[in-house]
């Protein structure tokens, strides 16, 4: 997790400096608009990888979780409990390394452009939801291989997140099978929230 914050934060620090220093041109506020959309973008592919597989992997101190599990009995919380909290967690790291870096950009890129032109507040703006999409969406994957494929949890999460890809587009690509799988409902999803039309 801590490789993910890393460059979550390191890649959306490089792109503010770009957003700033294009802000002085003539077509700053299409450049800062463009530079808050492909780096969230950049984050959820990047950052969002190595999240997923950090996440989707089995903890190596196994006796603190099993430690941890136990006392979290004792207090009265139920097995449900323990993995909806577990599900929250999840959810929770991946927003830390993929959208928060997404908003500080999108921040900053809004108040680099605001002054000259309001509407690319718009794509700004779904560009930093989209980031909280994907984290949401990445998180919860990587729960649910974690939990369900506990002895194989990062092979998992590759067949979950490749097999429906490569099938979708090489068998249903014009009927809607590109959109059946996570890269495919996360292109679609940042088309929607930015505007974007390629």
């Amino acid at each position: 997790m801590r490789a993910a914050r890393s460059i979550g934060y390191g890649v959306a620090g490089w792109l503010a400096i770009t957003a700033w220093l294009a802000a002085k041109g003539p077509d700053a506020d299409g450049i800062t608009t463009g530079v808050a959309t492909t780096g969230a973008a950049v984050l959820v592919g990047y950052a969002g990888s190595v999240v997923a597989l950090s996440l989707a992997g089995v903890p190596k101190a196994r006796e603190v979780e099993t430690g941890a599990w136990a006392l979290a009995s004792t207090r009265g919380f139920s097995a449900r409990a323990r993995t909806v909290a577990e599900l929250v967690a999840s959810i929770r790291l991946a927003a830390e390394a993929i959208a928060l870096p997404a908003w500080a950009l999108a921040l900053a890129c809004a108040l680099l452009s605001y002054e000259k032109d309001g509407a690319a507040l718009l794509p700004i703006f779904g560009a930093a939801l989209f980031a909280l999409l994907a984290s949401g969406v990445i998180g919860a994957v990587a729960f649910a291989c974690r939990q369900w494929a506990s002895a194989r949890p990062r092979t998992s999460l590759l067949a979950a997140v490749l097999f429906p890809w490569i099938a979708g587009n090489a068998l249903f690509q014009h009927r809607g099978g590109e959109y059946a799988s996570i890269p495919g409902f996360l292109a679609w999803s940042f088309r929607l929230l930015t505007g974007d039309s390629g």
